[in-house]
C-alpha cells in the first residue's frame, strides 16, 4: 500500500490506518454506512456510502478529509473499484438496471463505458481494466487512456475475470478452465496479448489479486473445494508459492 497506509470499514464507518498505527475514523456526512475502498500515495480515499435513504453512491476523501460525493446516474447504485495517483476513479454503475463501466478524472467528469463493461481496475497511466458480458460470457478488457479497448479471453476460459493492471499495461486474473473442468486458474497478460497461465501446485482454485510493475502477483487460492482460502506470490520465471 502507498506510503504504508491502509484502508477499510470498521462498525459501519470507513477507517485509515497510517505507518505508525493511528487509525482516523471517518464518515460521509449523514451516512448510514461508510465503506472505505481503496487509497493512493496522494493519501486520497475512495468508496462507498449508504446514506439515510438507502442510496448506494460513491465518495473521494482527500489527505485533509475533505469529502466529496457523486454517482454516476438517478438514483441507481455506483460502485468504486480502484483510484490511481492522479486522483482518477475507475468503477461501476447500474444504468437502467444494467452495469455500466466509468472513469471519474479530478475534475469529477465521468467517461462512460458501454452497457455490461465493469471496471475493476485502473492503473497510473489511466489504463483501465475489467470485464464485459458479451452473449453470455464474461470476457476481459483493457481500456487505454487514449479510449481503445481490447477485449480478450484467457486460453480455454469459460469465464474470464480481471484483477488488476500494473502501470506497464500488464493484466492479472483468473479464469474457469474448460479442459480441466472449469477449475480456476491464474494468468497475466503482457501488453502484446500473450497470456501466461499458472496455478499453485495442486491447488484446485488459483486467483490473482493484484500484480506489481515487476510483474509479481499476490492472490489466494484453495486446495480443495471445501478448503480455506491461503494465500500466495507468483514471480515470473518461478512456481507460485505461499
Amino acid at each position: 500500500m502507498p506510503r504504508g497506509e491502509v484502508v477499510g470499514t470498521s462498525g459501519g464507518r470507513g477507517f485509515v490506518r497510517n505507518p505508525d498505527g493511528d487509525i482516523t475514523l471517518f464518515d460521509v456526512p449523514n451516512a448510514l454506512m461508510t465503506l472505505g475502498v481503496c487509497i493512493n500515495a496522494r493519501g486520497e480515499i475512495a468508496g462507498n456510502f449508504v446514506d439515510g435513504q438507502f442510496n448506494f453512491y460513491s465518495y473521494v476523501r482527500d489527505h485533509k478529509g475533505n469529502i466529496v460525493v457523486f454517482h454516476a446516474s438517478g438514483e441507481w447504485p455506483t460502485y468504486v473499484a480502484a483510484i490511481n495517483d492522479s486522483g482518477e476513479i475507475a468503477g461501476s454503475f447500474y444504468d437502467a438496471g444494467r452495469l455500466r463501466g466509468y472513469l471519474r478524472d479530478r475534475s469529477g467528469s465521468l467517461t462512460v463505458l458501454d452497457f455490461d463493461m465493469a471496471g475493476n481496475t485502473l492503473n497510473n497511466r489511466g489504463d483501465l481494466a475489467g470485464v464485459y458480458s458479451q452473449g453470455g460470457k464474461i470476457r476481459g478488457f483493457v481500456r487505454t487512456r487514449e479510449g481503445d479497448i481490447t477485449i480478450f479471453d484467457a486460453p480455454d476460459a469459460s469465464a474470464t475475470f480481471v484483477s488488476a493492471i500494473n502501470d506497464g499495461g500488464e493484466v492479472a486474473g483468473s479464469f474457469g478452465d474448460t479442459t480441466q473442468a472449469n477449475k480456476t486458474r491464474g494468468f497475466v497478460r503482457d501488453i502484446d496479448g500473450d497470456v501466461t497461465v499458472f496455478d499453485v501446485p495442486n491447488a484446485w482454485s488459483t486467483v490473482p489479486a493484484s500484480i506489481n510493475d515487476r510483474g509479481d502477483v499476490a492472490g489466494y487460492f484453495r486446495e480443495t473445494t471445501q478448503s480455506s482460502n491461503r494465500g500466495f506470490v507468483f514471480r515470473r520465471n518461478e512456481k507460485a508459492s505461499e
